[in-house]
């Protein structure tokens, strides 16, 4: 059995919500009420694979939102590709 090490604040996660959408965002606490992360993200398949999309578009992008622990099915630690294209995406640092 893999070990996971716990995560950290600043990590970039991703989370899987009970309707079946996929978040990924900046980690800001996590408790047993909910998770809470900045920049949210949605990941979205297109034809060339996967993209990311605004998780709201009618709020400034910088803001940190909860999500509620009985939203959420999973949060785990993002892969560094999809990570590595989160940063760019919500920086414009290429990393």
């Amino acid at each position: 059995m893999l070990l996971q090490k716990p995560l950290k604040q600043g990590e970039v996660v991703s989370i899987r919500l009970i309707t079946g959408e996929e978040l990924i965002g900046t980690l800001e606490e996590t408790n047993d009420e909910g998770t809470t992360v900045s920049k949210p993200m949605i990941v979205s398949m297109n034809q060339q694979g996967y993209g990311l999309l605004p998780f709201m578009l009618t709020v400034e992008p910088d803001l940190k939102h909860t999500i509620q622990a009985n939203h959420c099915m999973s949060v785990v630690k993002t892969n560094n590709e999809t990570s590595k294209a989160y940063v760019q995406s919500t920086t414009n640092l290429i990393v």
